[in-house]
């Protein structure tokens, strides 16, 4: 007689033992691993657990994101803390997992998944795709040329005191951007924001009475040195005015530290304010995967141009982690919206044929549908890959979160 495995959504007494389960797959401190713990008690109605018994064997849970999407902010899972014990490896749990959170993030009408994974290929096997990068700046602050005169200023502020409006700041300045998330109170004080962190700072970018811009940055002390080394959790700016009076606190520290670390989106460039001569380290970073859990809803949910009007058909293969994308479709634009019927039957004549990680690429408009069939993904027809092109335009998708 087999195993008998159930698959259930995490219960109070259930977090302590995820906790724990956690804290080994991500070798966290204590500390970490009971703030984490309290964070996650807030969604449990997306947590879920293999048990074998009353053994928690795997677990893993998506935070109910609100996500930027074209002209639009849509639902979206963000998959987090899946883990297995090493005895239980090895035996397709974390698929069983991603298939129930699939199957109940579809449900919700949350059409859009993303995560950081541990293994590309591991999750590229579920159908995510690779579309969210950054690059990682190392320099240190005497390397900067003090900025050009500006008109904004940067005041240090409790970051609590201040967190809606620099949440509104955070969606007008990366408003228009594929991945930028919408933060409740939960995440911000989670994530930005943790009450026992006494070496991150705040700091508003302000012009006159105008929010322009924030600074929210970690000082990690070196206890070999005087210095101090900075991480830039979140920078953020209006224009480029704002952006100067960033790069000029981070040059009034130039006494003070040693090095920065600056996570950006690729399309930043920092180079004209570095001294001649000096060359920051800058390192391209794969930072998370994307997928289109339901591709009809994905699609549908959308905002197109009024005036796009046509219509594409596809064959999505094997999606094992969502059957119900796989199949025939038929997409049709029309009056700023689109209609996405799944077809019976094969269609006449050459119908085009991709996965779901190739199409969740062209969603996201990190590639286009004339570079997907030049890398040899999909080719359309080019009256549908003109199509496809004005729907999903080609952009920078960044995702500033971690989870």
């Amino acid at each position: 007689m087999g195993v008998v495995l159930d698959i259930r959504h995490l219960r109070k007494t259930d977090l302590p033992a995820y906790g724990q389960l956690m804290q080994y797959a991500f070798n966290g401190s204590n500390n970490l691993r009971d703030r984490y713990v309290d964070f996650v008690g807030h969604f449990l109605a997306s947590t879920f657990g293999v048990f074998e018994g009353k053994r928690l064997m795997a677990g893993m849970w998506y935070y109910p994101f609100d996500m930027r999407v074209g002209a639009d902010v849509l639902p979206m899972g963000g998959v987090a803390a899946v883990a297995t014990w090493p005895d239980a490896r090895n035996a397709g749990l974390v698929a069983r997992l991603m298939k129930a959170a699939h199957d109940q993030m579809r449900k919700e009408g949350r059409a859009l998944g993303a995560l950081m994974p541990f293994r590309n290929s591991f999750y590229g096997r579920m159908g995510y795709a690779d579309v969210f990068y950054h690059n990682e700046w190392n320099f240190a602050p005497e390397d900067l040329v003090r900025p050009a005169r500006h008109t904004a200023r940067a005041r240090m502020v409790d970051g609590h005191r201040v967190r809606e409006q620099i949440e509104a700041v955070h969606q007008s300045a990366g408003g228009n951007r594929f991945g930028t998330v919408r933060r409740d109170k939960v995440l911000w004080t989670a994530r930005l924001l943790p009450d026992d962190d006494q070496m991150r700072k705040t700091f508003l970018i302000e012009r006159g009475r105008d929010l322009v811009g924030f600074v929210v940055a970690r000082h990690a002390v070196d206890p070999g040195s005087q210095k101090r080394d900075l991480f830039v959790e979140q920078a953020v700016w209006c224009d480029p005015d704002a952006l100067r009076a960033i790069l000029e606190l981070i040059w009034v520290h130039r006494d003070h530290l040693r090095k920065v670390k600056w996570y950006l989106p690729t399309d930043v460039d920092l180079f004209p304010f570095f001294k001649d001569a000096i060359t920051p380290d800058v390192r391209l970073k794969h930072k998370m995967m994307f997928k289109l859990v339901d591709l009809k809803g994905a699609i549908e949910q959308r905002i197109y141009p009024d005036d796009l009007d046509g219509e594409v058909t596809l064959n999505v293969e094997g999606d094992a982690t969502g059957v119900w994308n796989t199949g025939y479709w038929r997409i049709t634009f029309g009056g700023g919206s689109a209609r996405v019927q799944k077809l019976r039957q094969r269609p006449r004549g050459r119908i085009p044929s991709c996965d779901i990680q190739t199409l969740s690429i062209l969603y996201s408009g990190y590639r286009s549908a004339t570079e997907l069939a030049a890398l040899g993904s999909v080719s359309f027809p080019a009256n549908e890959r003109a199509l496809l092109e004005r729907a999903f335009q080609r952009g920078v998708p960044y995702m500033q979160e971690w989870f």
